[in-house]
């Protein structure tokens, strides 16, 4: 199953419930409002083709920063393995909306987990670097630029990239 027909399966008020309960809270209305229209492209955008079987994955992580607290982890995994045999996880994050919902489940997260909670956690993910496919877009492009000038030694890194939780990264 991908993301897409699983989104389709829910409404926004349970995945609301579910963002707000287990992911982080919404803290106002214009947040609130854009996130749900990401979850509404969930469910209307065209896949992508998905010509690596990039599959959704979480794993429980411990926040360092955070007493420990553990978090869901979303990462996207293909079959690739490392030198030692290991399989190969990938960040999401940054891939567009199209991808996201050609992107099929993982049997483990689709065993493991409610419907609304998949979908709250993967919109954490979709979300984190932006609203849009635009909004990432013009990241990625900052950040080719950035590193096209430290190649040249012409950068530093002094500047800094605020993500949508108003999380400050290098």
């Amino acid at each position: 199953m991908n993301l897409k027909t699983l989104a389709v399966e829910t409404n926004w008020e349970d995945v609301k419930k579910k963002y707000i309960e287990e992911v982080r809270d919404i803290k106002n209305n214009e947040t609130s409002e854009k996130i749900r229209d990401v979850y509404e492209k969930l469910k209307t955008s065209d896949p992508t083709n998905n010509y690596d079987n990039t599959k959704i994955y979480f794993s429980v992580e411990k926040d360092e920063l955070n007493d420990d607290e553990e978090y869901i982890d979303v990462h996207g995994k293909d079959g690739s393995k490392d030198e030692s045999g290991n399989e190969i996880t990938y960040g999401l994050d940054f891939c567009l909306i199209g991808d996201w919902v050609s992107f099929e489940i993982d049997e483990n997260v689709l065993s493991n987990y409610d419907k609304e909670t998949i979908v709250a956690n993967c919109l954490s993910e979709i979300i984190f670097w932006g609203f849009t496919d635009e909004e990432k877009n013009k990241i990625i492009e900052d950040m080719r630029e950035r590193i096209k000038k430290w190649k040249k030694g012409e950068g530093n890194n002094e500047r800094l990239w605020e993500n949508n939780l108003g999380q400050v990264l290098p």
